[in-house]
């Protein structure tokens, strides 16, 4: 991914990737395209998320967090072990336009709502004090 975080912008992820869980998990298969579509589709979701290589897995886990970060088109916030955090965030939805509702008039006096009594529009007369 092209755009570089700063660094209280991954500060602020690795405190919010803490209380995650692994969303997906690496087995001896390695990475494949299943693997990959899964973390895509994770990343869509939650813009963050915990990827662990389990211990039959053979690749080395440094390469093996880059490649899925390059091949998902994420960021790797942060490497501890044989878990992987990785961030890509998500596109701007596209707003829809939305047609302007026509409110009800509110009529004044009347059958349908004011006081009893009182011409619709007419101010009470004000008594001097």
């Amino acid at each position: 991914m092209s755009s570089k975080l700063t660094p209280r912008q991954l500060r602020d992820l690795r405190g919010q990737g803490h209380k995650l869980k692994a969303l997906v998990r690496i087995g001896k298969d390695g990475i494949n395209d299943s693997v990959i579509a899964a973390v895509d589709r994770a990343l869509s979701d939650h813009e963050l998320v915990k990827v662990k290589l389990i211990q039959g897995c053979l690749l080395d886990k440094d390469e093996a967090a880059q490649a899925l970060a390059k091949d998902t088109r994420s960021i790797l916030v942060q490497r501890i072990g044989r878990t992987s955090l990785l961030f890509r965030k998500k596109p701007p939805e596209k707003k829809q336009e939305k047609k302007p509702v026509k409110k009800p008039v509110k009529k004044l006096g009347g059958k349908l709502g004011g006081k009893p009594g009182r011409k619709p529009g007419k101010r009470p007369l004000r008594k001097d004090r």
